[in-house]
């Protein structure tokens, strides 16, 4: 038995395996097959409310900060030029560290 499985059995969570090919039907659509494989392959998810908080934070990221080929590799919300003068570069995280958006700061 994995660690984490034996933990969570100990801690009295039901034991409820899901095929990892599945996609869970109260994902929204509309964003492509992004999020099973970028964010819920990578995150435990405890129950439904934990859930929608992974998706809405991924999705946040999503359209505010993911690049995208068809759009110039820029996000959906759109993103301003951050020329050089503003500082340097440093990382922030997203998605609870999964991805991170790099952005200029002034020191």
């Amino acid at each position: 038995m994995k660690p984490a499985r034996s933990a969570l059995q100990r801690d009295g969570a039901p034991d409820s395996r899901v095929d990892g090919r599945a996609t869970p039907a109260s994902i929204p659509l509309g964003y492509g097959a992004a999020a099973p494989g970028e964010c819920l392959d990578h995150v435990v998810v405890v129950n439904e409310t934990s859930l929608r908080r992974h998706v809405a934070c991924y999705l946040d990221y999503y359209h505010g900060s993911r690049s995208h080929l068809s759009l110039g590799k820029d996000s959906p919300d759109g993103r301003a030029v951050q020329p050089p003068d503003l500082g340097r570069i440093v990382a922030v995280p997203k998605v609870g560290g999964l991805h991170h958006r790099y952005e200029r700061r002034a020191a």
